[in-house]
């Protein structure tokens, strides 16, 4: 059986991994993927923000191209 690559414990399918990630060879636990995520979003307010402007800038490239 496979075991997460950042704390080790054991990977149920389903239960505490995404099965999808096997054909990546990404053998990492929810929780893992969980705190991964909270640590490059530090601040919902900032993750806010980067989405608004990645909007912002698509709505800008859509209305320069005709």
């Amino acid at each position: 059986m496979k075991s997460c690559r950042r704390c080790g414990v054991e990977l149920v399918p389903s239960e505490n991994w995404y099965p999808s990630q096997e054909k990546h060879s990404n053998y990492i636990c929810k929780t893992c993927v969980k705190e991964r995520w909270r640590d490059r979003y530090a601040s919902e307010s900032e993750f806010r923000e980067r989405i608004a402007r990645y909007q912002r800038e698509g709505w800008e490239r859509t209305k320069n191209n005709p």
